[in-house]
């Protein structure tokens, strides 16, 4: 027959079980710390906190959307005339600009053209120069040629 202290041994391997795998004390004296943590320090300011929210939200449902509609209805109709305004002149400054722009482009045109007349007259006046002094070069050469054709008949004929 067992004993009681035949027993021992195993009391001791249940004590070390409960130790190492039974943290329900533990656990216990956390939940335990937390409660009071959160009931006598913190003295319910979480629920003060959201009976306020509540309120403002109750308030400003009640009063001050109806509010909101009036200044809205009074003040939405200046505030689109206020930005008509502003678009109606900044389309005024765009259409100048583009004017510029436009005038600015005509601009840099006519100068592209005048370089390119300019360069044209000169080219014309170069080939003119040269078509001239061809036609005197051959118009002295015929010159030469005739003075010494005359030259050669008036030897022959004497």
């Amino acid at each position: 027959m067992l004993e009681l202290t035949d027993l021992a041994p195993f009391t001791d391997c249940g004590e070390l079980w409960s130790r190492l795998f039974d943290h329900r004390p533990f656990i216990n004296g956390e939940l335990k710390f937390m409660l009071r943590e959160f009931e006598n320090k913190r003295s319910d300011r979480e629920v003060e906190n959201l009976f306020s929210i509540i309120e403002n939200a109750t308030e400003i449902k009640d009063n001050q959307v109806e509010r909101l509609k009036e200044l809205s209805e009074t003040n939405i109709p200046k505030l689109t005339d206020a930005l008509n305004k502003a678009l109606e002149e900044t389309e005024a400054i765009f259409k100048v600009e583009q004017d510029k722009l436009k005038d600015n482009t005509l601009e840099k045109n006519r100068e592209e053209r005048k370089k390119q007349w300019n360069v044209f007259i000169e080219s014309m006046s170069e080939k003119y120069t040269r078509i001239d002094n061809a036609f005197e070069q051959k118009e002295e050469e015929l010159n030469d040629f005739y003075t010494d054709l005359e030259h050669k008949l008036n030897v022959t004929t004497k």
